[in-house]
């Protein structure tokens, strides 16, 4: 435990769990790339329509087992690819994310990571491992899950250093995998 654990984080704000977790997470100041102690977000809607950014907030039932500060975020990209996000703002600025394009994971967002999808067969892991190790990158924690044996598969690689777009298309180039897509840390 840290003093930040204990304080929480500088910030502008009601509160970590409403200012800082939901900047990190990615509520509109967020999306925008400000920090959690940026002094703009009183204004970030005033901001975000300066920008051309569109959005829309909705209340959405996820659950009765989700977190209280859980939201969800429907992301879409001028070329139309779109992303699907659920994460919480559990407190003290600290942020937890479940999902990502339906996909669980756990995510805190201290280290940077990488989320896989791959056919779930034996030796995936290995080549991933692999050539994450021949790029000098350290695999800090992996998770994996599946929805089936033999089916679609995530893996979750929060590694020690940022990698590299060329391995990340190196990764997404191998036959097992589907998709590889990089989440730096916001802590």
């Amino acid at each position: 435990m840290n003093i930040i654990d204990i304080i929480g984080p500088v910030m502008i704000g009601p509160s970590s769990s409403h200012t800082a977790g939901a900047v990190r997470l990615g509520l509109l100041a967020g999306l925008m790339g400000w920090l959690p102690d940026d002094a703009r977000i009183p204004q970030a809607r005033k901001y975000a329509a300066e920008a051309g950014l569109e959005y829309n907030f909705a209340k959405v039932n996820l659950g009765d087992l989700t977190h209280p500060n859980t939201a969800r975020f429907t992301l879409t990209a001028k070329d139309g690819k779109s992303c699907e996000v659920i994460g919480s703002s559990i407190g003290g600025g600290q942020v937890k994310v479940s999902a990502i394009d339906g996909a669980e994971v756990e995510l805190d967002g201290k280290l940077p990571a990488l989320l896989v999808s791959h056919t779930d067969k034996p030796g995936v892991i290995a080549l991933v491992s692999s050539t994450l190790a021949s790029a000098s990158v350290n695999i800090a924690t992996m998770r994996v899950f599946r929805k089936n044996k033999g089916g679609l598969a995530t893996m979750v690689l929060e590694c020690d250093q940022k990698v590299q777009p060329a391995i990340v298309q190196l990764l997404a180039a191998l036959p097992p995998i589907d998709t590889v897509r990089f989440v730096d840390s916001v802590l």
